[in-house]
C-alpha cells in the first residue's frame, strides 16, 4: 500500500534537510501526486513519472546554467516536468 511503500519512503527521504527553494519543489511534488492519486493512477506510475519530471528539470538545469543558478532553474522548469510527467503518465495508461 501506498502509506507504508517505496514511494512513501522516497517522498519521506527527500523530505528531510530541505531548504525553503526545495521546499517549494517538494509542494509542487505533493500537489501532483495527490492529483494523480485522485484520478487513480498506480503508485508504480508515479514513481516513474517523478523520477522523469526530477531528471528532466535537473538536466535542464545543468545544461543551461551554472552552479549557482541551477537550484532556480530547477524549480522554474518543474512546472514543466511535471507536466510532461503528467503526460507520460497518460501516454502509459492508454
Amino acid at each position: 500500500m501506498l502509506r507504508n511503500g517505496p514511494l512513501r519512503r522516497l517522498l519521506e527521504e527527500r523530505r528531510q534537510n530541505v531548504t525553503p527553494a526545495e521546499d517549494a519543489g517538494e509542494q509542487m511534488r505533493d500537489v501532483k501526486v495527490a492529483e494523480w492519486r485522485a484520478r487513480g493512477y498506480s503508485d508504480v506510475l508515479i514513481e516513474q513519472a517523478l523520477k522523469l519530471a526530477d531528471k528532466w528539470a535537473s538536466s535542464m538545469a545543468n545544461a543551461f546554467a551554472p552552479p549557482e543558478l541551477r537550484k532556480t532553474i530547477f524549480l522554474s522548469s518543474y512546472p514543466k516536468a511535471l507536466e510532461n510527467a503528467e503526460a507520460w503518465i497518460e501516454a502509459m495508461i492508454k
